[in-house]
């Protein structure tokens, strides 16, 4: 038995050596954020556009949108309550009372300056029964707060420079105490 330990701790403390420095962390996390948000979006909204009975006074509060919620930074989410204009990350208000979200596909991932994560999506949606259905490559910005992925942003049709990055959303997330962290290029500023 005594062998069989030895031979088992040298060859963990090979692997240990064999074992490059710890690199970036996988952008794994990230996308399963956007993708549980998108889900939970598909979840929310109608599959379908209908002239539905009028919703609750205050959608934003419904029970359908608030696990649709919970995927957004504190900061984004205040910003959304405070706002009366339509937002991208307020569904209830850009899907309007007939629209209808109709698909999502996660499309690609970048790392992003101040520990940011990028993630590009096509999404699908209808505003009215018998309107076309659209499609949009959409962005959105996430940091980690208190250690978990969340959404500070999106846009659709253009990414976020890491200039805007590092200059527009201090404190939307924890900043990193590795400020030498990599950053991978961005996608370009029109998305199809």
């Amino acid at each position: 038995m005594g062998g069989a330990r030895l031979v088992l701790t040298v060859a963990v403390l090979a692997l240990a050596r064999a074992t490059p420095a710890r690199g970036p962390e996988p952008l794994l996390a990230p996308v399963r954020c956007v993708g549980d948000y998108l889900g939970a979006l598909a979840a929310a909204a109608p599959p379908r556009p209908t002239r539905a009975a009028a919703r609750a006074t205050n959608p934003a509060s419904a029970a359908r949108w608030v696990r649709l919620r919970s995927y957004l930074a504190p900061r984004t989410a205040t910003a959304l309550d405070a706002s009366d204009r339509p937002q991208l990350l307020a569904p209830w208000t850009t899907l309007g009372r007939d629209g209808a979200f109709l698909g999502y596909e996660l499309l690609a991932a970048r790392r992003a300056p101040r520990g940011a994560a990028v993630v590009v999506s096509r999404e699908r949606t209808e505003r009215a029964p018998g309107a076309t259905a659209s499609s949009a490559a959409c962005v959105y910005l996430l940091g980690k707060v208190s250690g978990v992925w969340r959404i500070a942003d999106k846009r659709c049709g253009r990414d976020f420079s890491n200039g805007e990055v590092v200059s527009n959303y201090e404190g939307y997330w924890d900043e990193p105490r590795d400020k030498g962290q990599l950053v991978d290029e961005w996608f370009g500023e029109d998305l199809e």
